[in-house]
């Protein structure tokens, strides 16, 4: 009988094939679902091209995806191309996260940029045309649903996918210096209760703290005592007993 975990766990499989399937065909792939599943690593990490990585806000301003003028040493101004400019440039991948940030003239430019390679073309404030390079890829993330970006902008994805579940590459044996936290991490993530644990500031217990309390043992600390530092003494102590409890049975 396959139990609970087991099933979930093959449902993240089914899930990040897909996901890697697509980013694999795909030129614009957009990523969705809440933080730390790993739509911002398979982005960067699946594509032997140069990654270019944009952290959007609702500042950000379009010509820190553009480029800009700087001064040169001749006291004149040369002119740099921005993330998104390079990645046309060289047929890098792009990989923008919180794309539901984007605003006024950033917006304005990634329709420009996210359009298809057939009809893309752009003037730069350098009077140079620009068209995508035939390898350029983009794949955005965003924990928002995607109805909420601007319908000119979703449509600009070729795929659209959720990621509601962690992708099992991280729980990889040889990834973890704890087997007890590895099994206690993929219970958590995956079979998840009601309420869920929570740690410091009343945040729930997620992947990221359980990377982050295997790091530090890593690193010579004693599992009770990562634990605490990580999500609170009293959240520590009561996931330490719950692996120990897990490990005994």
């Amino acid at each position: 009988m396959v139990s609970i975990l087991e099933a979930e766990f093959r449902k993240a499989v089914d899930i990040w094939s897909d996901i890697a399937l697509a980013i694999k065909a795909s030129n614009r792939v957009l990523l969705w679902g809440p933080p730390g599943t790993g739509k911002s690593y398979i982005g960067t990490t699946q594509t032997s091209r140069e990654v270019f990585r944009l952290y959007l806000t609702l500042d950000t301003p379009g010509s820190e995806i553009r480029g800009h003028y700087l001064p040169s040493e001749t006291g004149g101004f040369l002119w740099h191309d921005g993330p998104a400019t390079r990645a046309w440039r060289t047929g890098g991948r792009l990989v923008i996260d919180e794309i539901d940030a984007a605003s006024g003239d950033t917006l304005t430019l990634l329709l420009g940029y996210l359009d298809d390679h057939k009809s893309a073309k752009l003037t730069l404030p350098t009077n140079e045309q620009l068209k995508p390079h035939g390898d350029f890829s983009c794949v955005a993330t965003t924990n928002q649903l995607p109805t909420t970006l601007p319908e000119a902008l979703l449509d600009r994805f070729e795929v659209v996918l959720q990621a509601p579940l962690p992708n099992p590459a991280a729980f990889q044996d040889g990834l973890w210096h704890s087997e007890k936290l590895l099994e206690a991490a993929k219970r958590t993530v995956y079979v998840p209760t009601n309420p869920p644990p929570k740690g410091r500031g009343g945040r729930p217990i997620g992947l990221r703290n359980f990377n982050a309390i295997d790091s530090l043992v890593r690193r010579g600390l004693d599992i009770k005592d990562a634990a605490r530092l990580v999500v609170g003494p009293e959240a520590g102590g009561a996931l330490v007993t719950a692996m120990n409890v897990a490990k005994a049975a």
